[in-house]
């Protein structure tokens, strides 16, 4: 871990002894700061070690059953781990539930009230009493929703208020936010209706489901996305929701969909279909959280496909530009990424000093070299459906081609090299057996090493379709594709 790390951590822990209340004050004194335009560096890094905090200790506290969750539960559906680049309805930032709840502490309205509920929800869970102790909050709740709409009433009045009353709640983002946890709060009782008895995970939304949900939401026209969205985080298939929508309508024309009382379907989708592009942004380039990344580029497609093929969108030309501007959106962070590739590659491999003598590979080269051969296997089956196709079709070419001439290259130095010279090719070959075994598979990498370990020839892909006791054919396939 470098130097600027250990500190880094070293004033996380400290944040982390803070009290909530401390914690709220610094944030908010940086937000003021920030909002006059007059934070520095390192004011920023302190804010984003804060929120981190905030946020495990959020996290914790919905594992573990506690009062806060009781009081989260209904607007979960509703809450997201990160904060996009703008506000977006329906959605709703974790960390600003959790600057509500330290402005309602701090409020003489409702602070007292608050502080009861918590103790006699707090005793209920303590006894195994959920129920009560759900009662409790759903109580709190309803006593809150007055407290916020005089709030946001009075902030539209003065621009002063407004800007006290978000850096109350940490910043704008909390204060976008207030209006939709509002809304949530008060059509809780209509949002359980829509979802009771409904399953906990809808794996196929039939006829007589989106019968029930539709006579469900009979009466309700302008909040009715609210009401959807519970709807829609049950979904096995996401996209499905769009079934309400053509279905209501008994069409697919984007025109007539877009007047329906249930456009907000397809709004939903939309949101989901940004929320995806967000996160690609933000996972990209961060090896350790590759997964996710996958995760979010999968559910970006799939969400845009779906809703491609459900609507004819040329005549629904609002919801046609979202699409087009979040597929292109994607693209570009995509293509600039893959571009990157192949340097990454040729860093990693046989990489030379400016005096032409071979040095070794840092560790960090060869992991974002993995990583980054890693992205290019996980993009192939989306070759179709992005815009970067060529451009990644040209990229495989050029790392395959350099790889296996690298390959020969360190098998020969093997062969011929002896002392130090000898020590370095079989370091390379070390890391050239991690590439390969990313990029043509497993078993082909095996055959690698073997070649380097007896300094033998450069194996050829054909061997691999060689029914051998390890299973190369089925390797070769998944190479192959």
């Amino acid at each position: 871990m470098t130097a600027d790390l250990k500190v880094l951590e070293q004033v996380k822990s400290y944040l982390a002894t803070l009290s909530p209340r401390l914690r709220a004050k610094l944030v908010s004194e940086i937000e003021a700061q920030r909002l006059k335009g007059s934070a520095d560096v390192a004011q920023e890094v302190v804010l984003d070690l804060l929120r981190g905090v905030m946020r495990a200790e959020s996290a914790q506290a919905r594992q573990s059953g506690t009062p806060e969750r009781a009081f989260s539960e209904p607007l979960e559906p509703f809450l997201v781990d990160e904060a996009g680049p703008r506000k977006l309805e329906g959605v709703i930032a974790r960390q600003s539930l959790d600057a509500l709840w330290r402005w309602l502490q701090r409020e003489d309205a409702i602070g007292g009230a608050l502080h009861k509920a918590t103790e006699d929800a707090n005793a209920a869970l303590l006894a195994g009493d959920d129920e009560r102790a759900n009662g409790i909050m759903a109580g709190l709740r309803a006593d809150i929703v007055p407290i916020i709409e005089a709030a946001l009433a009075d902030a539209a009045d003065d621009p002063r208020r407004e800007m006290k009353l978000a850096m109350q709640l940490d910043g704008q983002r909390g204060f976008d936010d207030l209006k939709d946890i509002m809304t949530v709060m008060r059509l809780e009782e209509r949002i359980n209706k829509v979802v009771a008895r409904l399953p906990a995970t809808i794996g196929d939304l039939d006829d007589d489901l989106i019968a029930k949900i539709v006579h469900r939401t009979r009466d309700v026209d302008g909040d009715l996305l609210y009401l959807l969205v519970p709807v829609y985080r049950r979904l096995a298939h996401p996209a499905h929701i769009i079934r309400i929508l053509t279905e209501y309508e008994n069409t697919d024309k984007g025109s007539r969909l877009v007047e329906s009382r249930f456009a907000p379907c397809a709004e939903i989708v939309l949101t989901d279909v940004e929320l995806a592009a967000d996160r690609i942004a933000m996972h990209m380039g961060r090896p350790g959280e590759f997964d996710r990344l996958l995760e979010a580029i999968k559910r970006f497609y799939t969400l845009a496909n779906g809703l491609g093929v459900a609507i004819e969108l040329d005549d629904a030309t609002g919801w046609l530009r979202r699409l087009t501007d979040q597929r292109k959106r994607a693209s570009e962070i995509l293509s600039a990424e893959v571009q990157t590739i192949p340097g990454s590659v040729r860093r990693a491999m046989r990489p030379r000093r400016r005096d032409g003598e071979r040095g070794a590979a840092s560790d960090d080269d060869v992991q974002d070299a993995e990583h980054a051969v890693r992205l290019m296997v996980a993009l192939k089956p989306y070759r179709g459906e992005l815009a970067v196709n060529e451009l990644l079709g040209t990229v495989v070419g050029q790392v395959e081609t350099f790889i296996e001439a690298a390959n020969a290259a360190i098998l020969h130095d093997i062969r011929k090299s002896s002392g130090a010279a000898l020590e370095a090719a079989r370091r390379d070959l070390e890391v050239a057996v991690r590439i390969n075994a990313v990029v043509l598979g497993e078993t082909y990498a095996s055959l690698l090493k073997r070649s380097g370990d007896a300094a033998g020839p450069v194996p050829s892909r054909f061997d691999l379709y060689e029914d051998d006791e390890d299973g190369g054919e089925a390797d070769a396939a998944s190479a192959a594709a």
